[in-house]
C-alpha cells in the first residue's frame, strides 16, 4: 500500500481497523474470562 504525500486516508483506515480489532479482542477476552469464572463457581 502506498500513501501519497499528504494523504492520511490509508493511515486512518489502518488505525480504525487496529482499534476495531483491539475492541473485539478485549470483548472476546472478557467473555471468555467471565465464562470461565462462571463455570468454576
Amino acid at each position: 500500500m502506498y500513501v501519497t504525500e499528504g494523504d492520511t486516508t490509508s493511515l486512518w483506515h489502518i488505525a480504525k481497523a487496529i482499534h476495531k480489532l483491539e475492541v473485539l479482542n478485549h470483548y472476546v477476552h472478557f467473555r471468555i474470562k467471565g465464562f470461565s469464572n462462571f463455570s468454576l463457581s
